[in-house]
């Protein structure tokens, strides 16, 4: 708990509801503080993942129009190998150079898929860890709610102990009051039967 037990139920202790209410604040501050802090990087992971979803669309899309674009040269030069016909022309060679290339920009395309698929899955699992962490700080919350309520419970108790303490006193204070009263009486008394006494001999002698 907030507070140590025996201590809220001792009457004679001076904690006070001031002091539990300014340690409680102090408490949700610090939780509200870290939820604060989650919630940022969950937000800021989300838009991060939305960036990583565009640029892998976007690499796939570039990479389908490289190969559409570059289709029929490729069609025609697969035609070319098969039929093992190389005639040495610069559009041969073109056409051979434009092909490399086209392959080569698609590997390219293909790695930056890779790569933003990659992040995408480290940027959901990061995800995962802040949303697992935010429902261990919402568990903490609602401990230290149970734990006010408990210690709210407490100090009431406290109080009514306190009371009844001092109506014990009150009543104490009384008796003892009400005894030395009764003894002032009976040294009264006292007093008088001696004096009679005393006065009871001399008449006799």
């Amino acid at each position: 708990g907030i507070l140590n037990k025996e201590a809220v139920l001792d009457p004679w202790n001076e904690v006070t509801e001031a002091d539990l209410k300014s340690k409680i604040e102090e408490e949700h501050l610090t939780l509200d503080n870290q939820m604060h802090k989650i919630n940022e990087l969950i937000d800021k992971t989300e838009k991060r993942m939305k960036e990583l979803k565009n640029t892998r669309q976007a690499c796939f899309l570039k990479q389908k129009a490289e190969w559409e674009a570059h289709e029929n040269d490729i069609d025609i030069l697969r035609f070319v190998l098969i039929n093992e016909e190389l005639p040495d022309t610069p559009d041969e060679e073109d056409l051979v150079r434009r092909y490399s290339k086209c392959v080569n920009k698609s590997k390219d395309e293909l790695a930056k898929w890779e790569k933003a698929h990659s992040d995408l899955k480290e940027a959901a699992s990061d995800l995962k860890k802040l949303h697992t962490q935010r429902e261990e700080i919402e568990m903490e919350v609602a401990k230290v709610q149970a734990a006010v309520e408990r210690e709210i419970d407490n100090l009431s108790v406290a109080d009514s102990i306190s009371t009844r303490i001092d109506i014990l006193s009150k009543h104490n204070r009384e008796f003892k009051s009400r005894i030395t009263m009764l003894q002032s009486e009976l040294q009264k008394k006292k007093t008088e039967l001696r004096t009679v006494r005393e006065a009871s001999c001399c008449s006799i002698f």
